[in-house]
């Protein structure tokens, strides 16, 4: 039992895994890159993934991501634009192609439990400069674009 143990613990230290416990990102991407910022209690992360065409299906079928369409187009908009407008100063190298937010992709949005109690409060969920929405600014996107099989992930906690 020791062996396998140490095993796993040799497995993750050298990197010779590439598991993932973020359950929104399909295993088998063929590269990644990450830029993460961290402030005591707050962060930003920007996550970009690559796959092959194979593992459109994945995301296709999946119960965890919606179609991009018309009616969640422009939200998804306003989340990668307040990302790269507070980003732009940064080690990270927000470079994003703005024409993977597009019907037919693939999305999906997380934002804390009080963000939609804000929202009942007459906060405006693309205005993003109404500061008194403390959870406006929390959430986490995942964008699959079916074209170039990128998977985004834009994370935001201040």
């Amino acid at each position: 039992m020791k062996k396998y143990i140490l095993f796993i613990i040799c497995l993750l230290l050298t990197g010779c895994t590439s598991l993932n416990f973020d359950k929104n990102i399909e295993n088998g991407y063929i590269d990644s890159s990450k830029c993460e910022i961290s402030m005591i209690q707050d962060w930003q992360k920007y996550e970009v993934y690559k796959y092959d065409s194979s593992h459109d299906e994945k995301f296709i079928n999946s119960d965890r991501y919606v179609v991009v369409d018309d009616n969640n187009i422009d939200e998804i908009v306003e989340l990668f634009n307040y990302m790269e407008d507070t980003m732009k100063d940064t080690k990270c190298d927000f470079t994003f192609d703005y024409s993977s937010i597009s019907n037919g992709n693939y999305v999906r949005i997380e934002r804390p439990e009080q963000y939609y109690t804000e929202l009942q409060n007459d906060c405006n969920v693309n205005d993003f400069d109404d500061n008194h929405c403390y959870y406006m600014h929390d959430f986490v996107v995942y964008l699959y674009d079916t074209n170039s099989h990128i998977l985004y992930k834009i994370e935001n906690n201040t």
